[in-house]
């Protein structure tokens, strides 16, 4: 039997906590932050839309992998983090089963810092 800790409770509120957390300071430091990131437009929609709970930051690639987990729409996957590499289904599904499996704010957290600047992706 596979568990997803993304499914717990206390994760689920974690990564709420997390996404709710970073909308603010994003926001706070949008002056700066937005020089950084491609699509300005979008990096802003962003925002607001995981600050109310529309989205989340991070999330799986397969939409249907979202669906299992109960996850809302991302702006971010895991794989976003290596930039350069093209990566086939197999390892995005791979990925995805990880990432709920094993589930850390720490892996959104990481996953931001080095995409940063795809964070306006709409």
């Amino acid at each position: 039997i596979r568990v997803h800790s993304i499914m717990q409770k206390s994760s689920r509120k974690s990564k709420r906590s997390w996404d709710a957390c970073s909308s603010m300071l994003l926001l706070v430091f949008l002056p700066l932050d937005v020089w950084f990131v491609k699509e300005k437009g979008g990096f802003i929609r962003n925002i607001f839309n995981v600050l109310l709970g529309k989205k989340s930051w991070v999330g799986c690639h397969i939409v249907s992998n979202n669906v299992k987990a109960n996850l809302k729409p991302c702006v971010l996957t895991t794989l976003d983090a290596f930039r350069g590499h093209q990566f086939s289904e197999e390892m995005m599904a791979t990925a995805d089963e990880l990432y709920t499996r094993d589930y850390q704010v720490k892996l959104d957290v990481l996953t931001m810092m080095k995409a940063f600047s795809k964070l306006g992706r709409r």
